[in-house]
């Protein structure tokens, strides 16, 4: 058998710190003289705030003067005659176009050049070839042709050498039958898909006949996107459908150019994050101050390659663990690990709770394992967690029994009080979900 090497780049991905900390300052000094100069929001805002491509000389400059931008500052220079807001330092009719999935409210637009694309395609050729992605490897990946990455994972597998099975559509039961199917005959190594695809694709699996822990026993490794994956659900995945799988989780930001894969190894924490592309900084979610070297904050990237529609000090609103610490792989690139969107943080009793950590709670329990509940926030600051959630009438023997002992283990586990109420939770049906699960009902908007 055919040997290869452990990195897609080894140069690049095994560079020293020092030499690396180099490069991504002097790409980070181009980037702002470009972007000054081609970009009209950035003109304006930089303009503005008395700031010069001549002011920015070190990292310390860098993050003292330009300011921190968020979608919203986007949004509001949208019209149909720009409708990427002024970002873009292309002409559009030059640009491949992309949207945003609209998480955090009206999508935004963004365009690649020809030049962005490879560099987003060596992007993803690094961290899918971190993963185990090898010549020869069969593949089968599903996300809509919405979505902006789908296309460029395609020219990165084929770059590779992959072989891939592709299943492309939306997020519905046909296209999980046919997912189903396609394990079935062409036994894939790999799968790339979104978490609830791969729940519909087991469901299938059940209504075609087949035992999900046979039909998938070939399956090596299943990088699973968009939902954030708790240690029980990777736990439950095994179980349930990929007896022999290495459970990965993948997710990031078209804007960002942050798409990592977790991981190289399975004690490694989080996906690199490649700095010759990109420069990364956290923030508290809370003062909107820098914190140096945090391990938990709110992401700030700059896109220091991209040339297209750059995104210069973006606020992803993503809660995020950094990890700078040498990776046993031997890459020097640090490590990010998704926590969760920064904007569905809510301040309870004096603590910050997020949607992840009730789903840890829930999951613990067989009558709301899956987990289908919304938070209700009635206030900025609230004195105790109100949650409206579903149970499993037939594994429930007394439902005022169980909501006192999830109560109690919210308490335990979370250090705050909490209010459950049992009801239905007004959530889009899987077969209908295509994205992320919004489980934040905001009360104080609505008011």
């Amino acid at each position: 058998m055919e040997s290869y090497t452990q990195y897609w780049n080894p140069t690049i991905e095994t560079m020293p710190k020092d030499e690396l900390k180099h490069l991504q300052l002097k790409k980070l000094i181009s980037q702002v003289e470009y972007v000054y100069k081609n970009s009209k929001f950035y003109h304006q805002l930089y303009s503005q705030a008395g700031i010069t491509p001549e002011d920015i000389k070190s990292f310390e400059d860098y993050q003292k003067r330009i300011p921190i931008i968020q979608k919203d500052d986007i949004r509001r220079d949208v019209t149909t005659e720009s409708p990427f807001g002024g970002v873009n330092c292309v002409d559009p009719g030059k640009l491949m176009i992309w949207v945003s999935t609209g998480t955090s409210g009206i999508p935004t637009f963004g365009g690649r050049t020809r030049e962005d694309l490879i560099i987003h395609i060596e992007n993803l050729s690094r961290s899918f070839w971190a993963t185990g992605f090898r010549p020869g490897t069969k593949v089968i990946q599903q996300f809509g042709n919405w979505h902006w990455s789908p296309q460029n994972l395609v020219i990165a597998c084929t770059r590779m050498g992959v072989k891939q099975v592709l299943v492309i559509g939306a997020s519905i039961g046909p296209f999980a039958r046919r997912a189903a199917l396609l394990a079935k005959y062409f036994k894939p190594d790999f799968l790339v898909l979104p978490a609830t695809f791969t729940q519909l694709m087991i469901q299938e699996a059940v209504n075609m006949g087949d035992e999900p822990t046979e039909l998938f026993s070939g399956i090596k490794k299943i990088l699973i996107s968009a939902e954030v994956l708790t240690p029980l659900n990777r736990q439950r995945l095994k179980e349930r459908a990929f007896p022999n799988a290495e459970v990965h989780f993948y997710a990031g930001g078209g804007e960002s150019q942050v798409w990592p894969v977790d991981s190289c190894y399975p004690e490694c924490n989080g996906g690199h994050l490649w700095e010759d592309f990109v420069f990364s900084e956290l923030i508290d979610p809370e003062t909107r101050e820098l914190i140096p070297g945090a391990e938990r904050g709110e992401q700030v990237t700059t896109n220091i390659a991209t040339k297209g529609t750059p995104y210069i000090r973006f606020d992803m609103e993503d809660l995020v663990d950094m990890y700078y610490d040498p990776c046993v792989c031997g890459r020097t690139h640090p490590r990010v690990t998704i926590i969760e969107r920064a904007d569905w943080q809510i301040k309870v009793a004096g603590k910050t709770v997020v949607p992840f950590d009730v789903r840890m709670v829930f999951e613990e329990f067989p009558e709301t394992e899956e987990a289908i509940f919304k938070i209700q926030k009635y206030a900025d600051k609230m004195d105790k967690l109100k949650i409206v959630a579903e149970f499993d009438r037939k594994k429930t023997k007394d439902r005022k029994e169980l909501k006192q002992r999830l109560q109690q283990r919210i308490k335990d586990k979370l250090g705050v009080d909490s209010e459950i109420e049992w009801g239905q939770v007004v959530m889009p049906s899987m077969d209908k979900v295509t994205h992320k699960i919004v489980r934040i009902e905001d009360l104080t908007k609505q008011q």
